[in-house]
């Protein structure tokens, strides 16, 4: 069985290169709130991350854009300027805001970042399946509350979830590595992994051969 694999936090162009080498399903850009902000850690100018975009472009892997942004104005120029093939809304948009996004940009996928923060399993499950509804986001990621710490939340609270909701729609990040994933793939099941931490030398700095590994375990 395979399973969709996003790496999320590239920050160079031979990194995207690297993994649409790889055929890594998609890589995830975090960019700067406005195009005219400094940059810093893992975040992008909106130059450089329409530059990753467009190595992409006819290619097996997709580009996904993560932003804080919530103001939609300006969330629509970063969209046009940078050319994503997904937007991931890491702020807890309302299903109004969802569908209007949709309708914005009919041909870019929604992905919706929820929090997996000690909350009740009815209640993850709740929220995960009004987010999926339709004419909602098309995925969901269900993240550690902190993301891209590299901590791993009890997997447990996803076992609510139904069957065609998790293996389709739901992707699982927060902690997942090499070590683990073969763990969470005989657990979870879900649709696909999203992974930072697990795929770095340092903060900043992917590991190739940790890319690998991931792929061989994931393909």
């Amino acid at each position: 069985m395979s399973y969709w694999l996003k790496i999320c936090g590239l920050r160079y162009e031979a990194d995207a290169k690297f993994c649409v080498s790889k055929k890594v399903n998609a890589i995830g850009m975090l960019i700067a709130r406005s195009k005219e902000s400094k940059t810093y850690k893992d975040i992008l100018s909106w130059e450089n991350a329409k530059n990753i975009a467009q190595i992409t472009k006819q290619s097996e892997t997709n580009s996904v854009l993560l932003c804080h942004i919530e103001d939609v104005s300006l969330l629509s120029k970063a969209v046009e300027y940078i050319q994503p093939d997904a937007l991931q809304i890491q702020f807890k948009a309302d299903l109004f805001k969802i569908a209007e996004l949709r309708n914005i940009f009919p041909n870019t996928l929604i992905v919706q970042t929820l929090r997996a923060k000690g909350q009740p399993a009815e209640e993850l499950k709740y929220e995960i399946e009004s987010t999926l509804g339709e004419q909602n986001a098309q995925y969901v990621i269900v993240d550690s509350q902190i993301g891209g710490s590299g901590h791993r939340y009890d997997w447990g609270i996803l076992n609510k979830i139904p069957e065609e909701f998790l293996h389709k729609r739901v992707i699982i990040a927060g902690g997942i590595h090499a070590a683990n994933i073969v763990d969470a793939q005989n657990t979870i099941n879900p649709f696909g992994f999203d992974i930072m931490s697990g795929a770095r030398e340092k903060r900043g700095v992917l590991d190739y051969d940790k890319v690998t590994v991931l792929t061989n375990l994931c393909f």
